[in-house]
C-alpha cells in the first residue's frame, strides 16, 4: 500500500495476484469479465468455454490464497455463468448466500424474456467471518405498518436486491469504461462484511467503483487492472474524492481555529 489508503496495480491479473502475500486481504469484491466479447482494450473477453473456466479457476485459486482465514469474497456474474461459477467457488470457499440483483433499466430483449437479474455470490473462507448487520438495515414492513413488535433498527435485506443499472445517461456513469456497477450495492456488501481499516481487493478494478466504495467507507483498497488507461482514470477518480475530503477537513479545521466571525 502507498501513503494513500489505496493502490491500483497494472498488469495481468494472475501475475499481479501472485505478487500479493498470503492471507493479506480481508475481502474480495469483483465483477469479472463474462466472456461475451466486450472490448476492454487489452484483454480477450471471448475465450473458448473450457479455456475461460480454467482461467477463472486460476484467479479464484489465487484469491483463496490471499484471503485471510476469516475472509469474505463477493463475486458478481451473469445469469448464464452463475451455476458453474458457484460450483467453482465451492472448491475454495463456503457459501453464505446467493444474492439476486434485479437491475432496473435492464437491457430490453425482443426475441426472449428480458434478463433483469445478475447473481452476487457471497462466500467466506472459514467458520469465522465479519458480519455487521446493523450497518445495512432497511425499514421493515412491520415498521411501515406501525407495528409495535417491529425492530426499531429495521431489518437485514433479503436475498433479492433491487438497484438500477448504471445507464450511460446517469450522472454517476463514467464515460471511459464499458461496464459499471451501482456503488450503493458494493457499499452494502462492504459495510456488512468488513470493518473500517480492512483491505478490500478487486482483481478486475475496471472503473474503480469497488475502490471508491472501499475508501468512502474507511476501508483500504487494492485493485488490479490490465488496461493502463482504465487504471489511470480510476486512480484519478479516487484521487478527486480523496482531495475533496481533504479540502473539507481543512476548511472545518480552519473554521474551528478562527471561531465565529
Amino acid at each position: 500500500m502507498t501513503d494513500k489508503p489505496w493502490t491500483i496495480l497494472i498488469g495481468d491479473v494472475l501475475e499481479r495476484l501472485r505478487e500479493l502475500p498470503d492471507a493479506s486481504v480481508h475481502c474480495v469484491w469483483t465483477d469479472p469479465p463474462y466472456n461475451i466479447g466486450i472490448d476492454y482494450g487489452v484483454t480477450n473477453d471471448k475465450m473458448g468455454g473450457v479455456e475461460f473456466q480454467d482461467w477463472c479457476a486460476s484467479w479464484l485459486d489465487e484469491c483463496a490464497r490471499v484471503l485471510r482465514r476469516d475472509g469474505t469474497i463477493w463475486l458478481l456474474c451473469s445469469d448464464d455463468m452463475a451455476d458453474w461459477m458457484a460450483l467453482a467457488m465451492s472448491r475454495y470457499f463456503n457459501k453464505r448466500r446467493r444474492i439476486i440483483w434485479r437491475e432496473t433499466f435492464a437491457q430490453y430483449q425482443q426475441g426472449n424474456f428480458t434478463c433483469e437479474t445478475r447473481h452476487l455470490l457471497y462466500y467466506v473462507t472459514g467458520r469465522e467471518f465479519t458480519w455487521n448487520p446493523d450497518g445495512i438495515r432497511i425499514p421493515s414492513k412491520r415498521q411501515e405498518m406501525g407495528d409495535k413488535r417491529a425492530n426499531p433498527k429495521g431489518r437485514v435485506p433479503g436475498n433479492v436486491w433491487e438497484f438500477s443499472r448504471v445507464c450511460g445517461t446517469f450522472n454517476a456513469r463514467v464515460d471511459w469504461h464499458p461496464c459499471q456497477v451501482p456503488q450503493a450495492m458494493v457499499e452494502r456488501c462492504l459495510l456488512a462484511t468488513t470493518n473500517p481499516g480492512d483491505v478490500v481487493l478487486d482483481p478486475f478494478s475496471g472503473s474503480g467503483t469497488t475502490g471508491l466504495s472501499a475508501i468512502q467507507s474507511g476501508r483500504r483498497y487494492v485493485g488490479i487492472e490490465a488496461n493502463p488507461e482504465y487504471a489511470e482514470l480510476s486512480r484519478k477518480r479516487l484521487d478527486e474524492w480523496h482531495e475533496s475530503q481533504t479540502l473539507t477537513r481543512s476548511g472545518l479545521q480552519s473554521a474551528m481555529a478562527t471561531g465565529p466571525s
